[in-house]
């Protein structure tokens, strides 16, 4: 009788850490590295300058919330009107098979400053544009990441 609680609470502690591990995981199955691999990672507009680019390794979910998953992009600065990064980037993401799913020219993702927000959808990767104008330049930051 005595082994078979050991055995019952060796099993019940292996669970409890199969459990942790997966439920600490960073959710959308891809890594920085994995995400870098992908096409549009490094798609800037021609003849951009202050080009930057930027990653997160996502937050891994736990007991309380779901976490966000890694991500990469780029940010920059161009001359172009913002119609024309638009086009730009839907010219070369639908022919590759991405499908737009969010288009919205009134977005107000920073405070006091309009800008242009258009997505897309491969699988399980989305990929986004953020477009905006200060002054007489266009900024643009891009970002894919897996939805998975």
């Amino acid at each position: 009788m005595r082994v078979t609680n050991r055995a019952a609470v060796l099993f019940a502690l292996i669970a409890a850490c199969v459990l942790a591990v997966t439920a600490c995981s960073v959710p959308g199955g891809y890594t920085v590295a994995g995400l870098e691999k992908e096409p549009p990672a490094r798609l800037t507009y021609p003849g951009s300058t202050e080009v930057q680019p930027r990653h997160s390794d996502g937050v891994r979910r736990n007991l309380m919330g779901r976490g966000s998953p890694p991500e990469v992009g780029m940010s920059g600065t161009t001359s172009a009107s913002t119609a024309d990064v638009i086009a730009f980037y839907k010219g070369i993401l639908i022919p590759a098979g991405w499908a737009q799913i969010e288009e919205d020219p009134r977005d107000a993702i920073y405070p006091g400053r309009r800008s242009y927000t258009v997505a897309w959808a491969k699988g399980v990767l989305t990929y986004s544009i953020i477009v905006w104008t200060e002054s007489t330049t266009t900024k643009y930051e891009t970002n894919l990441e897996s939805t998975a």
